[in-house]
């Protein structure tokens, strides 16, 4: 079997919100791959922000400008003329240092609402470190500036969440109470159908452990701009594929169902969760947490919802996360392993429809019918017309004979 697509890049983002880390070769956790959103963000004393909530780009775009890097062991965090600093791996370092909760939600760009997704539980890093946190966010933040400056904590997740507790067949009733949300009684979604199981879990991320993305769908986005490159990190993939053999299938990735990726190691499973709704971050520069296009901001978005409206509208996310649709949701149930550039993708299982017209089998089928029709008249042409007056014409040649006999009668 032919491979659908191949594995372009792939992407870990450390600390939530902040710029990622490209490898060419992605150890996979029980959480996605490896140390992605293993940190956050917080407001400790929720001076600027809600207190002790993970920040993301949708309330503090500026993160963007904290750069990341994983190298013998530690976290090295730095931006742009600034000296950096450096945080460990190894969650057990954290131990002795103040434990918080971390609360799992934000605000919703596409409505006036919010959610919640749950607590978890996280330890902060050393003084040095939220000290260079807190000065450079405090300086870069020029929205808040008529706020007191706030002290920024790095939180190093401590565990892990269930995603089956808000998506999938065991998650809790939808509620739009905040607070059951928070408390885990609740869940924003309606989503008892989506194939969430008990292994997917995430630590920081919002929603699924992976994010998949397609190149040739990007190409046609930007092709419908018209503003030239657009940059793939805005939309914060971990997976990025393009499809095999110079096809170019755009939006294949939102049929994909069941699919494997295939390296030296073997092959890792992976199952569609759901279609990638998106706020307004996608419209900012990955890098720098200012708007791409600064003329029309929402381009992006508004160039999604023109091209595919009907993908806007899913009840089963909720109001508060609807919106136009690009890259995919998937889980792999918490398998081990490893993922490279080069690894090719198979689907085992679509959802892709006939591309044949909608009436296309009607239509064979009534020319079948048509043609049945038109064989059996004229076989019983022949027969009146002279088959019938030869009863041994039971063999090849007198059948040819007798035929020859009756087209002549019907010529004349």
């Amino acid at each position: 079997m032919a491979a659908t697509a191949v594995v372009t890049q792939l992407w870990c983002y450390p600390i939530k919100a902040c710029q990622g880390c490209r490898l060419s070769t992605a150890t996979v956790s029980g959480s996605g791959i490896e140390h992605d959103r293993a940190w956050c963000v917080v407001d400790l004393d929720g001076t600027r922000y809600k207190q002790c909530e993970q920040l993301s780009q949708r309330k503090l775009s500026y993160l963007a400008t904290i750069q990341t890097e994983l190298s013998n062991g530690e976290l090295r965090i730095g931006a742009d003329g600034k000296d950096g600093v450096c945080v460990p791996l190894d969650p057990e370092a954290y131990m002795g240092n103040q434990a918080v909760l971390v609360e799992c939600g934000s605000k919703s760009t596409t409505s006036a609402g919010a959610w919640q997704l749950g607590t978890l539980e996280g330890r902060i890093a050393d003084d040095a470190v939220n000290t260079w946190l807190s000065e450079h966010l405090n300086t870069v933040d020029v929205g808040k500036r008529g706020k007191p400056a706030a002290r920024y904590a790095l939180v190093r997740s401590m565990g892990c969440r269930r995603m089956s507790e808000w998506a999938g067949p065991s998650q809790v009733g939808f509620s739009e109470d905040l607070n059951r949300q928070r408390d885990g009684t609740g869940s924003p979604f309606k989503m008892q159908h989506v194939p969430v199981q008990q292994g997917d879990e995430v630590r920081f991320t919002d929603f699924s452990a992976f994010h998949l993305a397609n190149e040739d769908s990007l190409a046609q986005v930007e092709k419908q701009m018209g503003i030239g490159p657009y940059p793939l990190g805005a939309f914060r993939p971990n997976i990025v594929v393009s499809t095999a053999q110079g096809t170019g299938q755009p939006w294949a990735e939102e049929d994909w169902l069941e699919f494997g990726i295939r390296g030296q190691d073997g092959e890792m499973e992976f199952r569609k969760f759901k279609n990638t709704p998106r706020c307004s971050v996608p419209a900012r520069n990955p890098k720098t947490g200012g708007w791409v296009h600064e003329a029309r901001r929402l381009l992006v978005q508004g160039t999604l919802r023109h091209m595919f409206p009907e993908k806007c509208l899913d009840q089963e996310w909720g109001a508060e996360w609807e919106g136009p649709c690009f890259g995919v949701h998937v889980g792999n149930a918490g398998a081990c392993g490893s993922l490279s550039e080069g690894d090719r993708l198979f689907v085992h299982r679509s959802a892709r429809k006939s591309r044949l017209p909608k009436y296309f089998w009607q239509a064979v089928c009534i020319g079948l019918a048509v043609l049945a029709i038109h064989f059996f008249c004229f076989g019983f042409s022949l027969y009146f017309l002279g088959l019938g007056e030869d009863p041994d014409a039971n063999s090849a040649q007198d059948f040819a004979s007798t035929a020859r006999r009756s087209m002549n009668k019907f010529e004349n």
